[in-house]
């Protein structure tokens, strides 16, 4: 009989996944869009996924298939962790893990999630509050926005009332604009019980055609107890009433004491990144644990933590990824040489700390800044074969690939 050696790891990049993996000895094969250098420093071995071909990014079913048969078939496998990358397509989730231990949220359930009318309806059901949201194209389209069903990562989301046509029925939802703080809590659940990560600022990038898109994080933000001790108990029926486990994530809005629920994430977000460090075994660790039934705490103790942030530095123009001359140490998901890179995809992560959110936030913006500059020059300079290269190749059309092709 052959022995189980290695947990499949699969998202649309899987670098924190596996770095949090490895922190805790979990050896892992991992499978995602990127393949970046850091990713497989951490990975038993590593590869990257063709994108589909479509309106949203996402994996190529077959070659994903195929490649996870090859480099962790269900008989070497310890089980099967997935993070972004199946909340559109849980048909593929559901053929991945045939033979495989799910180590995760069922691909029904994930489903149920991120079906508006289910979602919003068990929200209502459990008292929880969110923006008004429809299915159809309100009348008057100013204040509203519109979010592509299923999808991931902030892009898809546009001002309703700039819509060159109404999308059909089924591929998204529509949903009233309102004010407050972009906040997601990031949490454990066993199926019945939840316990509280951490809960985090949300970036956007606020600027380009996807001014939507996540951006980065700060945590842990600074939140009125009596915020917190709700969302937890509303969280906790949440779990009771769909059986979650494992890490998920809840992005809210939060204007004075008002919390306003915007979408549930069933299955390790990036907000990991700002946490990690504070769990001795990593939350790659707890979170396997959680999906067995138990419910992990944090053994490190309860002194004074310091505030960690991270930000995606985007594209301003097209580039190809020459030889690297070492990007500083506060950077992580960095590509391979070669690798091109289209105008406003991720090139790459930036990360920085403090004693306080103020702090850690003017360090992130400090090192993104002199990051964003330095790229450009590179692009801008008449060098060759170093460093950031200009890139002649024409941009994707938007969804057809992550914005990276590996090299």
């Amino acid at each position: 009989m052959t022995t189980p050696t290695s947990f499949l790891v699969v998202a649309h990049s899987a670098r924190l996944l596996a770095q949090s993996a490895a922190r805790g000895g979990h050896p892992v094969c991992v499978l995602d869009l990127f393949n970046d250098t850091d990713t497989d420093r951490f990975a038993q071995c590593a590869e990257a996924v063709s994108a589909r071909a479509g309106d949203s990014p996402g994996f190529d079913r077959d070659d994903l298939l195929q490649r996870a048969e090859r480099l962790c078939p269900p008989a070497r496998c310890l089980g099967l962790v997935y993070g972004a990358g199946f909340e559109d397509d849980t048909m593929t989730l559901r053929l991945l893990a045939r033979r495989r231990i799910l180590l995760g949220n069922r691909p029904e359930l994930v489903a149920r999630l991120k079906d508006p009318a289910t979602f919003f309806a068990l929200l209502d059901r459990l008292a929880i509050a969110h923006p008004e949201t429809v299915l159809s194209a309100p009348q008057d389209r100013r204040g509203w926005l519109y979010k592509r069903r299923g999808a991931t990562g902030g892009a898809h989301v546009v001002d309703a009332q700039s819509l060159d046509r109404i999308p059909a029925s089924g591929e998204g939802y529509f949903q009233r604009r309102a004010r407050g703080r972009s906040l997601s809590m990031l949490f454990l659940a066993d199926g019945r019980r939840a316990d509280v990560i951490g809960i985090s600022e949300q970036l956007t990038a606020r600027r380009g055609p996807h001014r939507y898109s996540y951006a980065g994080a700060v945590g842990p933000a600074c939140v009125p107890q009596a915020v917190s001790r709700t969302l937890r108990n509303r969280i906790e029926a949440l779990v009771a009433e769909t059986g979650l486990v494992g890490c998920n994530s809840v992005d809210f809005l939060l204007e004075r004491d008002r919390l306003a629920v915007l979408e549930i994430n069933p299955r390790p977000s990036a907000t990991m990144d700002l946490y990690d460090a504070h769990w001795p075994s990593g939350l790659f660790d707890a979170h396997v644990r959680a999906c067995a039934g138990e419910l992990p705490r944090n053994s490190s103790g309860h002194g004074p933590r310091r505030v960690r942030a991270h930000a995606i530095v985007y594209a301003s123009a097209p580039m190809r990824i020459g030889h690297d001359r070492g990007l500083p140490d506060w950077c992580s998901d960095v590509p391979r040489t070669g690798s091109a890179v289209v105008i406003h995809a991720p090139v790459c992560t930036v990360h920085a700390e403090g004693s306080d959110p103020a702090r850690a936030r003017r360090q992130l913006t400090r090192r993104r800044r002199q990051l964003e500059e330095r790229l450009a020059e590179q692009v801008n300079s008449e060098e060759t074969g170093h460093g950031f290269e200009p890139s002649t190749a024409q941009r994707e059309p938007q969804g057809r690939s992550p914005g990276r092709v590996a090299a």
